[in-house]
């Protein structure tokens, strides 16, 4: 609540039964019957046995209100067993993000009999609690959210209420809405016919949840070593700070998100909180932190800004300090996290920058890379292409023809124009070696490909010794694509290359190509 507030209340008591005394709210039949059987004696008590003021919290049927209710043991009556209850309810949307549930639990003064009952004016002052040194605490906390949801009784806590208020705190707000809890009990409670999700008993009491089913954690003596990796920070959230809150470190809202009360968006949003903090060192964390933004935990918006940065810091880590079997491994696994979305402009450019940074330090390792990709039937994604054949064409070893295939020479000219450049190069200056090579790739079936190899090696063809690609380059081109091939080469060449002559009038093919060529 961010202001002062006036919640509804209701007074149980003994008047020939336990039945509401004054209320300032009217509810529903089946609200009313829940507060009116779980504002009475939390199990029966044995003569003359006294207890001290406890709280029941839980939501009622209808969701529009969560109760929050401090029992007193009432001996003014001559009847045994008897309890003054006063409730207040906190309208759901209020309940779920409220940081001054301690102002309420305050507010919950013990009734009188004779008391005109209208509006409880609560504080809005933040939350600030004292730190618990129960030994049991990791065990609570793991059985609350790191395992496998189950109830929760608790034996003979001297700081039950606090316990239960500061894990009630900490809730994100989904999780929060339908959370029951009772600071003492002397037996099962239930709500809504499910059992309470943590309830404490007195020692004293364990006999008679013989036939729990849930989760029982007992008093020991010895502190309990937590058994999970995210123990230490759950206990420092919860129990530890002035203020607990498990959404404070949610970067990217999955608990603010979550709908189903579901402990595993924590779980989801801690190893995000793990996983961010390895990529510093290890780069294939960030492939475990795509996969939770490809989960439908996480907001599409708020990916690519929470992601970029870690992703962009893992491909430089990739391309300087990986084994260069490795680093393709990662940046081809990591495309692989993009399939149903692509990459930011940065993110692609830094793709491509690791790819050519691998490239030109290895380039046998680059090639044997593509051809491993092409032997499994996975072609390599086009900015993966792009940056390695930019590495290649500045190898720090040189490539023989015999290292690479048509099919290889064919995707690197595709989609890298500075690969283009460096073939059209090699066939310049060692035609026999490079020639038959690149022709057999120009003239694969894969069309597409080819389209694209021809729009990058078009404009690096100027000497007598390109001619034999010229052919193969323009054969099968639309009139319209001959025109704009010949006027990139009249632009590079002046038309002074007579060996390309040929090869321009062989494709030029009916009287529409003809006037295209004439007017280029």
């Amino acid at each position: 609540m961010s202001r002062a507030a006036e919640l509804r209340q209701q007074i149980h008591g003994y008047q020939n039964g336990h039945q509401l005394l004054v209320g300032s709210i009217k509810l529903s039949r089946d609200d009313q019957d829940l507060v009116d059987r779980l504002s009475d004696m939390a199990g029966p008590i044995r003569p003359s046995e006294t207890f001290a003021p406890y709280l029941t919290l839980y939501p009622l049927p209808s969701e529009e209100y969560f109760v929050i209710a401090r029992t007193w043991q009432d001996l003014e009556v001559s009847r045994a067993g008897c309890v003054l209850t006063r409730s207040a309810f906190v309208p759901m949307a209020t309940w779920e993000r409220c940081d001054s549930i301690l102002s309420i639990v305050n507010a919950l003064t013990r009734p009188t009999r004779a008391e005109r009952l209208e509006a409880l004016y609560v504080s809005s002052s933040p939350d600030v609690f004292r730190e618990v040194p129960d030994p049991r605490l990791p065990e609570l906390v793991e059985a609350l959210f790191l395992e496998s949801r189950q109830p929760i009784v608790m034996f003979g806590s001297t700081d039950a209420e606090t316990i239960n208020l500061r894990i009630l705190a900490a809730l994100w707000p989904s999780r929060r809405r339908t959370f029951a809890s009772c600071t003492w009990c002397l037996g099962p409670r239930k709500v809504r016919g499910r059992d309470f999700d943590l309830v404490f008993a007195p020692q004293d009491a364990r006999s008679r949840f013989s036939d729990w089913k849930g989760r029982r954690i007992e008093l020991s003596s010895k502190p309990s070593q937590g058994r999970h990796q995210w123990t230490p920070s759950l206990l420092r959230s919860i129990f530890v700070e002035p203020a607990p809150n498990l959404t404070a470190s949610d970067e990217l809202g999955i608990l603010s998100s979550d709908q189903v009360g579901d402990e595993g968006a924590l779980r989801l949003s801690l190893m995000w909180r793990d996983l961010k903090g390895k990529v510093e060192t290890t780069p294939n964390a960030v492939l475990g932190m795509l996969d939770i933004l490809n989960s439908n935990s996480v907001q599409r918006e708020a990916a690519t800004t929470h992601i970029e940065p870690s992703v962009i810091h893992a491909l430089d880590i990739a391309a300087t300090s990986l084994p260069p079997i490795e680093g393709w491994k990662f940046l081809s696994n990591l495309l692989g996290k993009f399939a149903n979305r692509v990459p930011s402009t940065a993110m692609l450019r830094s793709l491509r920058g690791a790819s050519s940074a691998l490239a030109r330090a290895q380039p046998v390792s680059a090639v044997a890379a593509l051809r491993d990709l092409y032997n499994q039937g996975k072609p390599i994604p086009a900015v993966l292409a792009a940056g390695m054949g930019d590495g290649l064409s500045f190898p720090a070893e040189a490539i023989n023809v015999d290292d690479i295939s048509p099919n290889e020479i064919l995707r690197l000219a595709a989609y890298s124009r500075r690969f283009s450049a460096w073939l059209a190069a090699m066939v310049r200056d060692a035609p026999l070696d490079w020639t038959r090579s690149v022709v057999a790739a120009i003239m694969t079936p894969d069309r597409d490909l080819a389209t694209l190899a021809r729009r990058n090696l078009l404009p690096w063809l100027r000497s007598s010794q390109h001619a034999q690609l010229l052919a193969p380059l323009l054969d099968g081109m639309s009139p319209a694509e001959l025109g704009a091939a010949v006027r990139t080469l009249g632009k590079r060449t002046k038309f002074v290359v007579a060996e390309f002559d040929d090869a321009i009038v062989a494709a030029t093919r009916g009287d529409a190509a003809a006037l295209q060529v004439r007017e280029a």
